[in-house]
């Protein structure tokens, strides 16, 4: 098995990365689906401000890396040992180590190459122009995204994302140039060109 853990900030790409890998039949998870299942099975509300109070109470309770545990699990019961798997959304070392400890177990032969931690790289006004643009009740609002990105650095997310081996920007407004060029990084990165 082979892991590449998509890392960013808020609106950096990742879900743009993440359908890149499903559009050349990659299996994909995002990290915050697993949550967002644990939240629906609580009956938690879902609007930003219950959903992220929930997420936070859970790292708390549970430690900073609970939400790569649910993501394990969700990969062992829907993926083979054989699979290149995408995991949208990794935002810690903490987090990291778990998929890098899961790979050493589920691999006989488990080598570095085995996880790769690839960031989408966007400034903070990309990043908040599409945010706005996403059409959701809880997105656009200036305050509410830097609480976002306050609480997703206060998490980790800057130090995986300094420490990922692959590093692409999303500065562009061309969806399709971005996925493109995606494609070809992953495949150049998988030695398939």
């Amino acid at each position: 098995m082979k892991l590449y853990l998509l890392v960013g900030m808020p609106g950096s790409g990742k879900s743009a990365c993440s359908e890149c890998a499903k559009e050349m039949g990659y299996p994909i998870i995002r990290m915050g689906d697993c949550v967002l299942n644990e939240a629906k099975e609580k009956g938690v509300l879902l609007d930003e401000t219950h959903f992220s109070e929930f997420a936070t109470r859970l790292r708390n309770e549970r430690g900073n890396d609970f939400s790569a545990y649910l993501t394990v699990d969700w990969i062992r019961e829907n993926c083979s040992n054989d699979d290149t798997v995408f995991v949208d959304g990794c935002r810690s070392m903490r987090e990291y180590l778990v998929f890098r400890n899961f790979l050493k177990f589920v691999n006989k032969d488990f080598k570095d190459s085995d996880i790769r931690v690839f960031a989408v790289l966007a400034s903070k006004d990309k990043r908040y122009s599409r945010i706005s643009k996403r059409g959701r009740p809880d997105n656009g609002i200036l305050a509410e995204m830097e609480a976002r990105d306050r609480r997703e650095i206060s998490w980790g997310q800057l130090a995986i994302i300094d420490f990922a081996n692959l590093k692409i920007t999303n500065y562009g407004d061309n969806l399709e140039e971005f996925k493109d060029t995606v494609k070809i990084f992953v495949k150049v990165d998988m030695g398939l060109l």
